[in-house]
């Protein structure tokens, strides 16, 4: 029963925290043109499928010989 309570408990403060409404903050025009540069290259490599989860192109023996 104890369990059943504190599981209640923290849902209501879970739903409770969703409810707070923050103030609107700016961060400047600097830092808004840097994140979407930074949100754009991300989503230039997803569109391009340069992900880590991509082999590697196979590389040539150090020497030269193929």
């Amino acid at each position: 029963m104890k369990r059943a309570l504190t599981v209640i408990v923290l849902l209501v403060l879970a739903a409770g925290s969703f409810l707070v409404i923050p103030e609107q903050v700016s961060a400047g025009s600097s830092t808004d043109a840097a994140l979407a540069l930074g949100a754009f290259a991300v989503l230039n490599q997803i569109a391009r499928g340069e992900t880590i989860f991509n082999e590697l192109p196979p590389r040539l023996p150090s020497d030269g010989r193929c």
